[in-house]
């Protein structure tokens, strides 16, 4: 289902893991690159997303590294 969200929807989807992404981290202090790499696994693996669609997609999604 999250394959074919993000393939028929990008734009939503691109809000609303976004969001999942935020209160995973908000709520659960899990870090926003664990929380994409683990969807990104599943929309390759159970969705059957190819790897390079699953990377150009999520690589708008991963927040930039930070330089301190």
């Amino acid at each position: 289902m999250l394959a074919w969200f993000i393939r028929h929807h990008p734009e939503s989807a691109h809000h609303y893991l976004g969001e999942i992404t935020r209160e995973a981290h908000t709520r659960w202090e899990i870090p926003a690159k664990d929380t994409l790499a683990t969807l990104r696994r599943y929309a390759v693996v159970e969705g059957q997303l190819s790897k390079e669609d699953a990377e150009a997609f999520f690589a708008l999604l991963t927040p930039p590294e930070k330089n301190d």
